[in-house]
């Protein structure tokens, strides 16, 4: 839970702080804005004197948190306007109740939606709510020519979650998703009649709601690589499916650098994230996440013991899905002792490869 500072604690630090957002802005330029958000400050201060904050009991807490959390999002609303308005974009009406609207919809999403279902890659995250979220979907709503990338590759190890990440990016900028398996289809002519299939979608979607779509292609190298019989094609529809079909694709592979260079040019697809295998504290998230909802008596601590010790094994997401799966069938229990016997006799058939990791390696030095 985000706790206040304890700058904001004291009355004469929460005023300061309502006057810097005007310092070096053109004021007259956003005053409704401005006014808008001074308000919202006045009102948060004035329950800001009334809290308690020495008191520990239920009801002071949570009030505690509600006023904290309404400085965050206040603090965060004036940080967007200022960068907005200092970039010197034609901005349209209602900026502010757009932003509040936006944020406030970010902070609603449910704890198995957006970058809330994430476990790890916090930094990685605060970039792309940064550089993708705000900086595009939202300002593309408020500022006149904005451009949205129409491309944006992610690629990682086997198994560490690309897919599902992107989809939690689509979700955190309040886009429709649309998944497409490349592995699936019978061949590259079926994927991209899908994706104009669902380009189109978007293009309805956004005339009716204003909402963008995020196309998914998962293993997209497997129809994107040099000289597919669709390379020319996607690369005629992608330079401008952002602008002409409200619709950014998201391109998800393990093998990044199979796909087209062409496709991957800074003009088609200008961001390009790459997804490494969970950290240590990632990994014990995780397992306490799934672990402890169904045995809470489990010592996470031990199995990552066990984990770490042995620095030749690399684990992703999906090979730890893959090991409580393993032993939710011999014990429903998931009982301790049963996980740690299948890590000791299943631990290098889940281990991530080596060929996959050193794929990734090169990649992020070429492509990042």
């Amino acid at each position: 839970m985000y706790i206040a500072p304890i700058t904001f604690l004291n009355g004469k630090n929460f005023n300061k702080l309502k006057q810097v957002a005007f310092t070096g802005i053109d004021y007259q330029k956003g005053k409704k804005d401005f006014d808008e958000i001074n308000k919202d400050f006045d009102e948060v201060y004035d329950r800001f004197t009334k809290t308690d904050f020495t008191s520990t009991t239920f009801e002071a807490v949570k009030e505690q948190s509600k006023i904290a959390n309404d400085l965050e999002q206040l603090s965060m609303r004036y940080k967007i306007l200022d960068e907005f308005l200092n970039d010197g974009v034609n901005l349209k009406a209602n900026v502010g109740e757009k932003i509040t609207e936006f944020l406030r919809a970010q902070s609603l999403l449910s704890s198995d939606c957006g970058f809330n279902k994430i476990i790890g890659h916090d930094d990685i995250k605060t970039k792309l709510n940064k550089e993708f979220a705000i900086d595009k979907i939202l300002k593309s709503q408020v500022a006149e020519n904005v451009e949205v990338p129409n491309s944006i590759l992610f690629f990682g190890p086997t198994g560490c979650g690309k897919t599902y990440f992107a989809t939690a990016l689509a979700e955190q900028t309040l886009s429709n998703v649309s998944l497409i398996d490349a592995t699936n289809a019978l061949n590259e002519e079926d994927v991209f009649d899908e994706i104009l299939k669902l380009a189109q979608k978007s293009k309805d979607n956004f005339d009716k709601t204003g909402k963008r779509t995020m196309i998914v292609l998962n293993e997209s190298d497997f129809v994107l690589y040099k000289e597919s019989p669709i390379e020319n094609k996607f690369i005629d529809f992608v330079k401008d499916c952002s602008d002409k079909y409200k619709c950014t694709m998201f391109l998800s592979t393990n093998n990044p650098l199979d796909i087209s260079d062409k496709i991957l040019s800074k003009e088609l697809t200008p961001l390009r994230v790459p997804l490494p295998n969970p950290d240590e504290k990632s990994i014990f998230m995780y397992l306490k996440q799934k672990i402890h909802k169904i045995n809470s008596s489990v010592s996470i601590p031990k199995i990552m013991s066990y984990i770490n010790d042995d620095k030749t094994r690399c684990y992703s997401f999906s090979s730890l899905n893959n090991l409580l799966e393993m032993a939710a069938k011999e014990d429903p229990k998931l009982g301790e002792e049963v996980i740690l016997n299948i890590l000791k006799s299943q631990g290098n058939s889940l281990s991530i490869r080596t060929a996959s990791l050193n794929v990734f390696k090169d990649a992020v030095k070429i492509l990042c």
